[in-house]
C-alpha cells in the first residue's frame, strides 16, 4: 500500500526475545520484516533461529542472515555476509526460486569486492573467478551460522520519522483583486 509501517521498539524487542516459539513461516516473516524495517538485529536473530529448524527453505534464512550481516560493523561481517549470500543464491538456484536468486545477487552486488583490488595489487589483471559452492561448503556455512549466537554490532538504524505538522493554510488574495486595486491607473494596453 506504500504506507509506512511503524512498529514500536518494545514490540520488536519482545519478538526478538521470544523467537523460540515461532514457526518457520513466522520466522521468515520476521526476517523479511526486519530487513524491510531497517532492523537488521531482528532479521539476524530470526534467521539464526530459522537455520536451527533445518527447514527446506534454509536458503531464505541464509539470505536474511547475509543481508543483516552486510550492514554490520563486525570485522568478519562482509566475509560472513558474502558466504551466506553465495550459499543462499546457490541453494535458491537449485530450488528454482529465481526471486531469491535475484535478491541474493543484488545483495552480493552491494558488497565491496576486495578480490579485484587484491588482483590489481598483485599485478593480475583478470578478476578472480567465483566457483559454485559445493554441498559440503554450504553445510559448513549453515553450521557456522547456526553456532553463531553473538549479535554483531549494526550501524545505527534511522530513528522513526516524526509526523509532519500540516503547513498553515496560505491565505491567497481573491481573484481579480489586483485588477480592482489598480483599476484607477490609466494603463495603456
Amino acid at each position: 500500500l506504500d504506507r509506512p509501517l511503524t512498529v514500536s521498539a518494545a514490540v520488536l524487542k519482545r519478538a526478538e526475545q521470544h523467537l523460540e516459539h515461532a514457526s518457520a513461516a513466522q520466522l521468515h516473516a520476521l526476517c523479511a520484516g526486519g530487513v524491510w524495517l531497517g532492523r537488521p538485529a531482528l532479521a539476524y536473530h530470526a534467521a539464526g533461529r530459522g537455520l536451527a529448524l533445518s527447514d527446506p527453505l534454509a536458503y531464505r534464512f541464509l539470505l536474511a542472515r547475509g543481508q543483516a550481516l552486510s550492514v554490520s560493523r563486525a570485522a568478519d561481517g562482509e566475509d560472513r555476509a558474502r558466504a551466506c549470500l553465495r550459499a543462499a543464491r546457490e541453494l535458491a538456484s537449485r530450488a528454482r526460486d529465481m526471486d531469491a536468486v535475484r535478491e541474493a545477487s543484488a545483495a552480493l552486488d552491494t558488497l565491496p569486492e576486495w578480490g579485484m583490488f587484491d588482483a590489481m595489487l598483485t599485478g593480475m589483471f583478470s578478476p578472480p573467478t567465483e566457483t559454485a559452492l559445493t554441498q559440503e561448503e554450504i553445510a559448513r556455512i549453515i553450521e557456522r551460522e547456526r553456532q553463531s549466537r553473538r549479535t554483531p554490532q549494526f550501524t545505527a538504524t534511522p530513528a522513526p520519522r516524526k509526523r509532519r505538522r500540516p503547513k498553515p493554510r496560505r491565505h491567497r488574495l481573491p481573484r481579480g483583486l489586483l485588477e480592482d486595486i489598480f483599476s484607477f491607473f490609466p494603463f495603456d494596453d
